[in-house]
């Protein structure tokens, strides 16, 4: 492909792709042997090749679904209890109907195969979108599927201000690592540190926006929308992060 590009450092990762219906794990190659093409509509073409080896797999596609089957619903339902903590899930009833209210949104991903590789549950207030939710199957989370995705919902909210919350990486908890590792992904695709943590019903939370202003008050106006006066009095200013000494 004339556009395509290719990766200038050589971290090995694990590539995953389809094969008679079963996911099947490729012999570690390197980043640099990782060629794929520019975004083509909504979908996202990655090529394999390794100019030893060959093409090692076909043309994957990823897209987004606005508006998932029932069978669909079901996989984003199961792995929405799979991957999120107890304390920060809702029920997932509540987002069914906050979807047909029309202020969250449910969307799949799914490959070319039509695997249903993650989802992605967002919830909106004039021109506020939070991601709410975001998760990538586990047979999907290799040779950057995450970020594609990802990138496909940052492109979806163009012109809205659209922001996140992560569990705090400036407290101790006994999944610290994961904290770190999450946090860094989304800096990696172009996220930013707010200067406030909240406390968002108990849970210390950072929030992350995708270059766009935010106010604690815009981010607790956005719950209150959604939930009324009894989430208002639940979303707490934390504290301003710390700022940088000034030289």
């Amino acid at each position: 492909s004339s556009n395509a590009k290719i990766f200038a450092n050589t971290e090995k990762f694990s590539l995953i792709s389809k094969i008679s219906g079963r996911c099947a794990r490729f012999n570690e190659l390197r980043q640099a042997d990782l060629f794929f093409s520019e975004q083509l509509g909504r979908f996202f073409v990655i090529r394999y090749f390794n100019p030893a080896k060959g093409i090692m797999s076909a043309e994957v596609k990823m897209r987004l679904i606005e508006t998932p089957c029932a069978a669909c619903l079901a996989q984003i339902e199961k792995l929405y209890y799979e991957a999120f903590p107890v304390e920060e899930q809702k029920p997932f009833s509540v987002i069914l109907e906050k979807n047909r209210e029309g202020s969250m949104e449910i969307l799949a991903a799914e490959n070319n195969h039509k695997d249903f590789t993650g989802l992605a549950i967002t919830a909106r207030h004039r021109d506020l979108v939070m991601l709410d939710y975001f998760a990538i199957s586990p047979c999907h989370r290799q040779g950057g599927v995450g970020s594609k995705v990802f990138r496909m919902l940052k492109e979806r909210y163009a012109g809205q201000r659209f922001f996140l919350e992560i569990e705090s990486t400036l407290v101790k908890a006994e999944n610290a690592e994961q904290r770190k590792r999450r946090k860094a992904f989304y800096l990696k695709n172009g996220m930013v540190d707010m200067p406030f943590t909240v406390d968002a019903f108990g849970v210390e939370m950072e929030i992350l926006a995708d270059g766009c202003s935010l106010e604690f008050e815009e981010y607790r106006d956005l719950y209150h929308s959604l939930f009324g006066a009894s989430a208002h009095g639940r979303i707490k200013l934390k504290t301003p992060l710390p700022q940088a000494p000034k030289k």
